[in-house]
């Protein structure tokens, strides 16, 4: 899983002996891999995160702008209480390697 934060903790998040969570350590054959959207995207990872970053900021923009409608959950959690189904497009983007 690529991640942008904690990299001092990306070792011990993958070594689990520090939870990512709480309590909760990270889950077997998952490992935590560190990039950056500010960094060179000639990094297939860096660019990987970049074109999540650039779906992400389509995602923001269409609920600021009330395009996507707010759905309540019928089992809502302790951490959410309802959930936003956005489909992204990244075809303006350029994402090749």
């Amino acid at each position: 899983m690529i991640v942008d934060s904690d990299l001092g903790n990306i070792p011990a998040f993958n070594d689990r002996t520090l939870p990512v969570f709480e309590q909760s350590l990270l889950p077997a054959g998952v490992q935590l891999i560190y990039a950056s959207a500010d960094s060179g995207s000639e990094n297939v990872i860096n660019r990987v995160l970049q074109t999540a970053d650039y779906a992400s900021k389509q995602v923001l923009d269409a609920i600021s702008v009330g395009a996507v409608e707010f759905s309540k959950c019928d089992k809502p959690g302790r951490l959410y209480a309802g959930m936003r189904l956005v489909n992204a497009s990244v075809e303006t983007y350029d994402v090749t390697f």
